[in-house]
């Protein structure tokens, strides 16, 4: 039914069972609609009256019911976001933690991993951030190249060190069309404090690829940047420094 005081309230029923309430201002649903107020609406029939008064709330039940398409997609694109990390994790967990191997072949599979799950080419040009863009393409390439040896040395050889930890994916959030950030927790054994854990993924026709991880909220992109950023500025912003100080730290770790 429908109610001519001013602020009525109305229940209504959409797709799926969803109860939407809405609340319609009398004197705004008439002035919307340029109805004009006055002997015409007085003398009016009550018929008359309910089709304009219906109208916009009709128009209303209509765009809220619609389905949105959107909704399933970005359902979808999260879920297999959450299945991407599950993946990459169980994976590296398996295949670097092996006993039996030693130190030159958990380097090469962390390498292999490395390159199918993460977006390294976007992480090398973020981490150089504005000094990319100033660099060669041959700079750009050594820097790829070095960053990428000093990546896999550095996390390749914490696997060695693997205690048990197990990492709970908790939910995704879809930021855009093409990012995802995946939120899970690193549960330690012995009763040690679980860490919070975020991967940033990049979704792209149904591929995905981790860009960046936040431990605790902090990123390691950034603060591999910041890191980078400023040993440049110290070296009279010279990229040549930071590419042989790279060299330097690889002779010293075989």
């Amino acid at each position: 039914m429908i109610g001519r005081a001013r602020g009525y309230r109305i229940n209504v029923n959409v797709v799926g069972g969803c109860v939407v309430k809405i609340l319609i201002d009398f004197s705004i649903v008439i002035g919307s609609l340029g109805y004009r107020v006055g002997e015409d609406w007085k003398m009016g029939s009550p018929l008359r009256r309910g089709i304009w008064f219906g109208v916009p709330f009709l128009i209303v039940c209509v765009l809220l019911s619609a389905p949105r398409s959107g909704w399933a997609d970005d359902a979808a694109i999260g879920l297999g976001a959450e299945k991407f990390i599950d993946e990459l994790v169980s994976k590296g967990t398996e295949s670097l933690t092996a006993k039996e191997i030693d130190k030159l072949e958990r380097r090469k599979r962390f390498r292999v991993l490395m390159h199918e799950y993460f977006a390294f080419k976007q992480i090398s040009a973020f981490v150089l951030g504005r000094y990319w863009r100033r660099t060669t393409k041959a700079e750009q390439t050594e820097f790829s190249k070095l960053f990428e040896d000093v990546m896999v040395i550095d996390y390749a050889d914490r696997f060695a060190r693997y205690s048990g930890e197990k990492l709970e994916i908790i939910k995704s959030d879809v930021r855009s069309e093409g990012e995802v950030l995946v939120e899970s927790v690193l549960k330690r054994p012995e009763g040690l404090k679980s860490v919070p854990v975020t991967w940033r993924v990049l979704h792209d026709k149904g591929e995905y690829k981790v860009f960046d991880v936040y431990v605790e909220g902090r990123s390691l992109a950034i603060a591999k940047q910041k890191v980078y950023g400023q040993f440049v500025r110290n070296n009279g912003r010279k990229v040549q420094a930071l590419l042989d100080d790279l060299k330097s730290q690889l002779a010293k770790n075989p």
